[in-house]
């Protein structure tokens, strides 16, 4: 299981969500990458001692490769969480986790074939047949929600299930993502 970052900002509520989100049943493990709201002030050491005294793997700019599985997984926390580039892993299929799907050149950069990100929320401010006015994104409007590829990496951008303000429409989502060798295909809970 995946968590894209922005846990909360409210440290009375933190220790609550890391324990929710270790409930959760995840077969292979749970990786966290943080976001910007997680590296703000004080949250970034509180959040890593709640994960880690919860079992949770955070990802915090580095590789891990899955034991048995010939799959790695990079989580990036750039631009907020700023450290050194992991090198690059030696997998048949390696996934990349990312808050900011601005990460996508960087993941892309470390042989990265399939990216989810979040941070966008689906976009602000949604006008009808236009699409959202404003997303939280440098790269431009267009990555507010979905699939994208750039070359051969695959990239998910979800809206999480947070609330942003300016778009009460969006009701988030839980992304299960199936990947096999032919593709990829994605269900939305």
């Amino acid at each position: 299981m995946f968590v894209l970052g922005d846990l909360g900002e409210r440290e009375d509520l933190l220790p609550g969500v890391v324990q929710a989100v270790s409930a959760i049943p995840s077969r292979f493990g749970t990786f966290v990458v943080r976001g910007n709201h997680d590296c703000e002030g004080w949250r970034d050491q509180a959040i890593q001692e709640l994960l880690a005294r919860n079992r949770i793997t955070l990802l915090a700019s580095e590789t891990l490769p899955l034991p048995g599985m010939n799959v790695a997984l990079i989580g990036l926390e750039h631009p907020w969480c700023r450290s050194p580039l992991p090198r690059r892993p030696d997998a048949g299929l390696i996934i990349g986790l990312s808050h900011t799907p601005d990460n996508i050149h960087l993941l892309r950069q470390l042989g990265a074939h399939v990216c989810v990100a979040g941070h966008t929320h689906g976009g602000a401010l949604r006008l009808p047949l236009i699409g959202p006015l404003l997303v939280a994104s440098r790269l431009g409007r267009f990555l507010n929600k979905g699939p994208f590829r750039l070359g051969d990496t695959l990239l998910y951008v979800t809206p999480g299930i947070g609330y942003f303000l300016g778009s009460p429409r969006n009701r988030g989502e839980i992304l299960r993502l199936t990947i096999a060798a032919t593709g990829w295909a994605s269900e939305h809970a």
